[in-house]
């Protein structure tokens, strides 16, 4: 069953922007404050979701989704109260000679 983006869960965004950072499934789960089983349970539900069938296609939407005009950040609270920011810029593909 395929699923618009525009139907995710907040916390089905925050795993897309986290995987569209390259970020560990160990990291994410530190990050979003739950088990490591946890993030790759949301992980495998958004593959059903979106109808991808492997992590790797599943990035790479979260990529295409995530970094829309070149570059994204995110800013959430960490435990303590401080902000954390992180952010990524979309690298251009080089053209193929032919």
């Amino acid at each position: 069953m395929y699923r618009e983006e525009g139907e995710l869960t907040p916390r089905q965004w925050q795993v897309m922007e986290l995987l569209a950072l390259g970020i560990s499934t160990r990291e994410m789960a530190d990050r979003l404050f739950v088990s490591v089983k946890t993030v790759e349970s949301h992980m495998h539900n958004l593959k059903v979701l979106l109808g991808v069938a492997t992590i790797r296609q599943l990035t790479v939407l979260a990529v295409c989704r995530c970094c829309p005009q070149g570059a994204y950040e995110l800013t959430e609270k960490a435990p303590d109260g401080t902000t954390v920011k992180y952010q990524i810029k979309k690298i251009e593909a080089r053209p193929q000679h032919g």
